[in-house]
């Protein structure tokens, strides 16, 4: 049995995440007492009315899953059998098939692909159809908008959106047969044309290769010494460092589990969290060698350049923000430079921007940037206000799943403790 789930005028997740849990494949405690043919597939329909000009197809999932390819390909090739208007991303740009110069087609698919880079970096639901990717359905939302300027005259009839339904529905079992091959990753810069796995991996690659290069520079520098006299004060073990690494994890370790799974209260945890990162330093000044700074650099870039390798299997997107970022951070932060140097209070900008925390802040104060202005005056209210990105964030995790806190608490603030300790020896 192929069964084709729509869902009309999108007003919440829950009722599909009770549905999904109530199917054979679902582990419950309830038995059930009929049962259902499998899903192959789910369309997730939000229609908000009839005055409807093109259609905004969502594919992004739970931390950057995609659904099969082919099964978005059909989709857009039937509605555009029956001249029904697509785009991807909601960039309403790509209606125009012919813009005016190279460039102007070039920037529109390019900003197509960074808001799906951006969408599945965030590991945020664009649409229900999220959970069913979850059961390894493949699934995919559909939105109806209206063009500003039209007057409100759709240009969509509800005919033409049932025939490419059922066009859909009659081709799913020749086309999810289990034995066919697609493509799962990818990211898509236009409708018609997609970027696969073995084009946009050697980039993150290359763009993580320097913190490699730069990890075994530092480990060969500890590790020989062309005066035996001198390989005591210039080099070090990993005996040594090990406390180090220990406080960071542990450190971030707390935050994460005193929160989630004690039920801490957040910003006593992120208080204390944070005054523990800063008072590292103090420590490390007096019992942290020269050639213990070396090692601990050496074994926190490897650390990040594991992890972003296999985060870039996991969710690909996820991981070039994250090299984009850190990257050159971590990389410059290890440059040895005066005590005095102007380009030292660079680096603790710099430093200090990439901490974790800020840019889950700083996604709670883009949303709700005019609130925020209204409440300048009482700083207080302020930040209560900047900490809802980071749990809003905690409760995606607990809620749905998103990795975007684990991998920030887990993997991203142990690597910035332990830069910002070598940072002061």
């Amino acid at each position: 049995m192929c069964l084709l789930e729509c869902c009309f005028a999108f007003s919440g997740c829950f009722p599909v995440v009770d549905m999904l849990d109530c199917f054979p494949f679902a582990v419950s405690d309830t038995p059930l007492r009929g049962r259902g043919g499998a899903i192959q597939a789910a369309l997730v329909l939000e229609i908000p009315g009839s005055d409807i000009d093109y259609l905004d197809l969502r594919l992004v999932g739970l931390n950057g899953q995609m659904p099969n390819m082919d099964l978005f390909t059909l989709t857009r090739s039937l509605f555009g059998n029956q001249q029904i208007p697509l785009v991807i991303q909601g960039n309403a740009k790509l209606l125009d098939r012919y813009p005016e110069d190279f460039l102007g087609k070039y920037l529109r698919d390019l900003e197509t692909a960074g808001k799906m880079v951006a969408a599945a970096a965030s590991g945020a639901l664009e649409g229900i159809h999220g959970f069913f990717q979850q059961c390894n359905i493949q699934s995919l939302s559909v939105r109806g908008l209206t063009r500003s300027g039209t007057g409100g005259r759709g240009k969509i009839g509800f005919r033409d959106l049932g025939i490419t339904l059922e066009g859909i529905c009659r081709s799913l079992n020749n086309l999810l047969e289990r034995f066919h091959q697609s493509y799962f990753f990818y990211i898509l810069p236009s409708a018609t044309r997609f970027v696969s796995i073995g084009l946009y991996m050697p980039p993150l690659g290359l763009i993580v290769l320097p913190v490699v290069l730069r990890a075994l520079a530092l480990w060969a520098k500890g590790t020989s010494t062309d005066e035996p006299d001198k390989a005591s004060v210039n080099s070090s073990t990993m005996g040594a460092i090990l406390p180090w690494l220990l406080l960071a994890h542990g450190i971030s370790f707390g935050t994460f589990f005193g929160h989630v799974y004690l039920g801490r209260d957040l910003g006593l945890t992120l208080g204390v969290s944070t005054f523990l990162a800063f008072s590292l330093p103090l420590l490390a000044s007096r019992f942290m060698s020269r050639a213990d700074a070396d090692l601990l650099k050496s074994v926190n870039l490897i650390e990040m350049a594991v992890g972003l390798y296999a985060l870039s299997m996991l969710n690909f997107s996820l991981a070039l923000v994250i090299a984009i970022v850190s990257v050159p951070v971590a990389v410059w932060a290890t440059a040895v430079t005066a005590h005095d140097s102007p380009i030292r209070l660079l680096n603790a900008l710099l430093l200090f921007v990439s901490f974790p925390i800020v840019p889950l802040i700083g996604r709670s104060v883009c949303e709700n940037w005019s609130d925020l202005l209204a409440l300048v005056p009482h700083w207080e209210s302020v930040i209560v206000h900047s900490l809802k990105g980071v749990s809003a964030s905690f409760v995606e995790y607990s809620e749905y799943g998103n990795w975007l806190v684990p991998v920030a608490f887990l993997f991203l603030l142990p690597l910035w403790i332990s830069n910002w300790v070598i940072f002061w020896v």
